[in-house]
This record gives structure tokens, sequence and C-alpha cells, in this order.
């Protein structure tokens, strides 16, 4: 039987309050506990930077593909939550425990 997956939800916003949201799939369950050990690794259960986290970052999205604007932008992603997938593209997911420990810092 194929693992359980989720995806890790999240988004930037920009000084402006511009936002891009995104998403990454996750090997495990998108349970309450889940959430919250996620949280417990976030800048006030909720700042990540993503590019730290190993997954994509959303800066493009908010320009349009276009160049970064030093008066608006900065690094930080915000967690949304974990919503449950179905089970497609299992191969392509990151386990749940890794992502915690990207967030943790402990890689």
């Amino acid at each position: 039987m194929p693992e359980s997956c989720c995806r890790f939800e999240y988004l930037y916003r920009d000084a402006g309050n511009y936002k891009a949201f995104g998403h990454v799939l996750l090997l495990g369950i998108a349970s309450p506990d889940n959430e919250a050990s996620i949280r417990a690794a976030l800048i006030e259960g909720l700042w990540f930077v993503a590019e730290a986290a190993g997954i994509p970052t959303l800066y493009h999205l908010v320009r349009d593909g276009g160049e970064a604007d030093p008066a608006l932008d900065h690094v930080w992603h915000e967690f949304v939550g974990l919503r449950h997938a179905e089970v497609r593209d299992a191969e392509a997911a990151i386990k749940i425990e890794v992502m915690i420990m990207k967030l943790r810092g402990v890689t």
C-alpha cells in the first residue's frame, strides 16, 4: 500500500503585501501532530527561509518572473498548513520527518 501524502502549503508575502502561494508534496499524514511539529521548527510557528529548507522560493511569482525589488523583497516565507494529498508522484515527495529536520536546520 502506498504511503500517505500531504501538501506543505506556504506563501511569500512581500513588504507591499503582494502574495504568491506554493506547495510541496510530503510523504506523511496531514495530522494536527505533524503540523504542530512543523510549526515548532519555525520562527514564531510561521516563518522560514525556503532556500534553507530546500524548497522552491516564490519571489518570482510576486514579480511575474521579473527582477527582485530590494525595497520590497526579503527571504521569509510563511507556512500555511498541511493538507491531504492524493498519492501521485510520491517518488518526488520529501518525507515529512526530513522536512521538519530541514526546517530546524538539522540536515
